[in-house]
């Protein structure tokens, strides 16, 4: 996920180098994730989502800011999506604590 953002990132920023389009950055929205490798078997997926927060950071340490508008969207906790299923059972009871999942209709809008 990370490589093809950065990809998408180059090829951006070489074509309005190129055409000299310094006045309207391109408006760039990254998926964040507030899981972080909690649940556990989520192998690279969990360094992805880890590394986009961190692309989000280099827009201004990298100078992208000319061609490039970075936004980080959070997603929340989605049940019965199957990507996490183990944890599933767990949503009801994370529910009565107070935690908020979402179902996929929610996360849509």
């Amino acid at each position: 996920m990370l490589t093809n953002v950065i990809r998408l990132r180059g090829a951006i920023e070489t074509k309005k180098a190129i055409r000299v389009i310094e006045t309207r950055p391109t408006l760039v929205v990254v998926p964040l994730s507030p899981n972080h490798g909690v649940f556990g078997w989520e192998g690279l997926d969990t360094k992805s989502r880890i590394s986009l927060q961190t692309f989000t950071q280099r827009w201004s340490w990298e100078g992208w800011s000319t061609y490039l508008s970075i936004s980080g969207a959070v997603i929340g906790r989605v049940r019965g999506t199957g990507l996490v299923e183990q944890s599933n059972i767990a949503a009801e009871t994370l529910e009565e604590t107070g935690f908020r999942t979402c179902s996929p209709v929610e996360m849509a809008f």
